[in-house]
């Protein structure tokens, strides 16, 4: 799910992590693809890494709607991502920026 510039029913425009994320059929939030020069990738998700919380809240089990409304958020904010990689524990800080077309 990447996300676009505007988002229903907001009033600011809202931005993207620039990151494409998927659940898998076990429910894990994976990140599919981090394109460079995105703000994904320059806070260092990386294909593979399994988001576990948003922002501090477990989001192991969570629907697409509820990982939607915690990760959106207005243009230059930031939100934080604890993901697991090799096993390991990162929490990152991405900037919600606008949504561009690779």
């Amino acid at each position: 799910m990447l996300l676009g510039p505007l988002l229903p029913g907001c009033s600011a425009p809202q931005g993207s992590i620039g990151a494409l994320l998927a659940l898998d059929p076990g429910g894990a939030l994976l990140v599919r693809e981090a394109p460079e020069g995105m703000s994904g990738a320059a806070a260092g998700l990386k294909p593979g890494d399994e988001v576990v919380a948003i922002d501090g809240a477990d989001v192991r089990g969570a629907d697409r709607a509820e990982i939607h409304r915690r990760l959106k958020g207005p243009l230059g904010t930031r939100v934080q991502l604890t993901v697991v990689r090799d096993g390991s524990l990162q929490t990152l800080s991405v900037l919600r920026a606008p949504y561009r077309k690779r």
